[in-house]
């Protein structure tokens, strides 16, 4: 039997990684309420890569920033909610859209690892494996 669910949300552990001194990534987990990406939004992401790849003849910087705005809304519609985040001296930062897009811009393998997430969840992979906290 499959279950229909028209908007799946779960609690997904989000892995970044970080690089440090050496040469060194550290992998740093953070648990997230996430949204599975719907047909809208896929079609979105999607209709925006093939933009973007017209726009690249014209200028790169535009296309990118527009796959970058692209992705920052597509995080902002479907993360509901985040779990130990912090800031670097340690104190934790709530939820909110501000404190996302300051997190994902300050961090932007944040970003990357969330639109991981979010595939991962949408097409039913499992989580990658995970070894830290933020």
């Amino acid at each position: 039997m499959i279950l229909i669910q028209k908007d799946l949300q779960v609690s997904w552990p989000v892995t970044v990684s970080v690089a440090a001194d050496g040469g060194v990534v550290t992998e740093h987990v953070t648990t997230m309420i996430l949204r599975a990406l719907n047909k809208k939004s896929r079609n979105k992401m999607h209709q925006t890569l093939d933009e973007s790849r017209a726009l690249t003849i014209r200028s790169s910087a535009q296309a990118k920033q527009k796959i970058e705005d692209v992705l920052d809304q597509i995080c902002v519609d479907n993360v509901l909610g985040w779990d130990d985040v912090q800031d670097a001296d340690g104190k934790k930062i709530s939820f909110s859209e501000k404190n996302l897009l300051a997190a994902m811009d300050a961090m932007p393998a944040l970003r990357d690892a969330i639109v991981q997430s979010l595939a991962d969840i949408t097409l039913g992979k499992p989580a990658a494996s995970t070894s830290d906290n933020i």
